[in-house]
């Protein structure tokens, strides 16, 4: 992917960092905060022009040096789940994963953007199971932080969840479990993650707000 700075739009603030790779090591470029004007579950035309205003005001005081952003989504705005299947190879798995998603998404497919990450693939023919990540993310979430972020100025480039860009803090060459808990303003995200990889993701609606 091309150099881009990463942002999460949060309940209570809104924060980004950029760094850049020197070798094998990351160099921090520039960071910043700036508190979240309105409610950002609003779709106020005037609510949606606030946080544009103010993400690109944040990127100018902070003098980011690329406008291709990558934006986190909270958990709260996906439906994440860890699967698992009997053996499949890729191609099969990519045919089998919309009937597997419609058993733990809560809304029509067609309303989500669905995205699946293989954490663990036994050996064809082990009794072991497959372990698959399941994401399905809403359309109208992400068509709205898009509109938001090309009104700042910016390029979206990708998105992610919290979950799994929290996660990559602990290095994967750290062995055994981790019970991580993600304090949020409204939501805290708990996680289970098992030599470096997730087993467990669950939200609950209350945080440091409360």
């Amino acid at each position: 992917m091309t150099a881009h700075f990463g942002l999460d739009i949060g309940s209570y603030s809104i924060k980004l960092v950029e760094g850049e790779k020197k070798g094998k090591e990351w160099r921090l470029v520039t960071f910043g905060e700036a508190k979240t004007p309105v409610d950002i579950n609003s779709d106020a035309p005037k609510d949606k022009v606030a946080l544009s205003e103010t993400i690109k005001k944040l990127c100018q005081s902070c003098r980011v040096t690329t406008k291709n952003v990558v934006f986190s989504l909270s958990e709260t705005e996906v439906f994440s789940q860890v699967i698992e299947l009997p053996y499949f190879n890729d191609a099969e798995l990519a045919t089998a994963i919309n009937f597997e998603a419609e058993q733990y998404i809560p809304v029509p497919l067609d309303e989500v953007q669905l995205e699946y990450l293989v954490l663990k693939r036994p050996p064809k023919g082990s009794s072991e199971k497959m372990e698959v990540l399941l994401v399905g993310a809403k359309k109208r979430i992400l068509e709205k932080k898009v509109e938001i972020l090309e009104a700042a100025g910016l390029i979206p480039k990708a998105a992610e969840t919290e979950t799994l860009a929290l996660i990559r803090c602990l290095e994967k060459s750290n062995k055994g479990v981790y019970f991580v808990v993600d304090l949020g303003f409204r939501s805290t995200d708990l996680m289970i993650v098992l030599d470096g990889v997730l087993k467990f993701v669950r939200t609950i609606p209350s945080g440091g707000e409360a």
